[in-house]
């Protein structure tokens, strides 16, 4: 689901922003298999931190963006307490 959610922003910020998030998928997926549900679930929350914190560099105006960015940090949160 990140992947595609990369893909979308991709539409919207320049190449080295979508090669970034996109190898940290691929990253995660591949190298993480074996280290638990909960790792993977918190690493999988930073990356959605790191797209919506992408979003709101690129425009914080954008509908929705600062409470989705608020959202993700929180749950973040909660994984990794």
């Amino acid at each position: 689901k990140y992947l595609q959610s990369a893909k979308e922003l991709y539409r919207a910020t320049d190449r080295a922003d979508w090669i970034h998030l996109a190898a940290l998928h691929h990253w995660t997926s591949e190298a993480h298999l074996g280290i638990g549900e909960r790792s993977q679930a918190i690493i999988d929350q930073r990356l959605a931190v790191t797209f919506y914190e992408m979003q709101y560099k690129m425009n914080s105006q954008a509908y929705g963006v600062d409470s989705k960015l608020a959202t993700a940090r929180n749950d973040l949160a909660r994984l990794e307490n």
